[in-house]
């Protein structure tokens, strides 16, 4: 099963302090959210959307994860050095005949801060879940949108 491939990839990957704080159940758990999360649209719809059409694998999102036991102050420098990378399905065909994705779609398209119709300003997003599970939707192939979001949260930090 890939859930139980992810859980012991993740269990495996944190140090043994956090070993011990982190149980396979919360893993499992924390997963389960994140599609949720996605599902229900915390995950902006047309992020999810436009991250899939780059995959170009229907029903799955790449998904930076990290399940950290520290605060929410890290910068997303920090994020993106020490992510473990996840590659998790999302089945649309059992729970996506509910209406939560649907009714965003037309006015999510350009919710980036430059106006110009595309999702450039996606890369880097975080969104928090409890736990602090920090989530970002990112296209990694694109090496110059990633670097321009770090220099600019470098920016943000001065």
């Amino acid at each position: 099963m890939i859930e139980a491939e992810i859980i012991e990839r993740i269990h495996q990957s944190v140090s043994d302090k956090m070993s011990k704080l982190l149980t396979k159940e919360l893993v499992l758990k924390s997963i389960q959210l994140i599609c949720i999360a996605i599902m229900i649209g915390a995950v902006r719809t047309a992020t999810a959307r436009f991250v899939q059409d780059q995959v170009h694998t229907p029903g799955h999102c790449l998904v930076w994860v990290r399940l950290c036991c520290e605060k929410a102050s890290q910068t997303c420098d920090r994020v993106y050095n020490s992510n473990i990378f996840l590659y998790y399905g999302i089945d649309d065909d059992d729970d996506d005949d509910d209406d939560d994705d649907d009714d965003d779609d037309d006015d999510d398209d350009d919710d980036d801060d430059d106006g110009d119709n595309n999702d450039d300003d996606n890369y880097g997003r975080i969104i928090w879940l409890q736990w602090h599970i920090i989530i970002i939707v990112v296209d990694y192939a694109d090496n110059d949108t990633y670097n321009n979001s770090k220099e600019e949260n470098k920016d943000k930090e001065v």
